[in-house]
């Protein structure tokens, strides 16, 4: 079973083990936009049927970016920028928290296998994901910049974070916005 979205590749492989590699058309970072949100979209509608008991059903996945020294930078701010109303940003948040709710959801684990930045959306899909397996790299960035821009982690950070961490570690990165 291979799916080609554009911006994710699925691999499964033998005993199940499949692999998710995000690999947005931006030249150097992964981005989370609407075109790249649909194509997750759409792997998850595979991955979810792909988590029977068939033999060749997915028993874990891994989560890997193509680009080098970036996992997934977020939103792409110029998106952002375009956004006209209120209700427009509203459902756009929404589409984003329910795609993380199906993500977390999914009938297998799933490993977030970061080696590179991972910041906004892309530490809130780390924090969906079962496990996180984080490069002791010096270079690694984690963080939730978008407070930094006057929004808050939408995608159900804010809730997840504070699970992992405790709540005094994850308000650092929720409300600091540093990485």
């Amino acid at each position: 079973m291979d799916s080609e979205p554009s911006a994710f590749r699925l691999r499964v492989g033998g005993e199940g083990l499949a692999t998710l590699t995000f690999d947005h058309p931006h030249p150097r970072v992964n981005l989370f936009d609407p075109g790249s949100l649909g194509d997750l979209e759409a792997v998850l509608g595979t991955l979810r049927e792909a988590g029977g008991s068939d033999p060749e059903a997915v028993r874990c996945l891994v989560l890997l970016s193509a680009k080098e020294d970036s996992f997934c930078h977020g939103a792409d701010t110029t998106v952002l920028q375009g956004l006209d109303t209120a209700e427009t940003a509203a459902e756009g948040a929404r589409w984003g928290q329910r795609l993380l709710r199906e993500w977390a959801a999914l009938p297998f684990p799933t490993v977030a296998a970061i080696d590179g930045t991972c910041v906004g959306g892309g530490l809130e899909l780390a924090t969906a994901s079962t496990f996180r397996l984080v490069s002791d790299r010096r270079s690694i960035r984690l963080g939730l910049p978008e407070v930094k821009l006057g929004l808050l982690p939408a995608w159900g950070g804010c809730v997840r974070l504070p699970r992992l961490l405790g709540i005094s570690e994850a308000l650092k990165l929720i409300a600091g916005g540093h990485p």
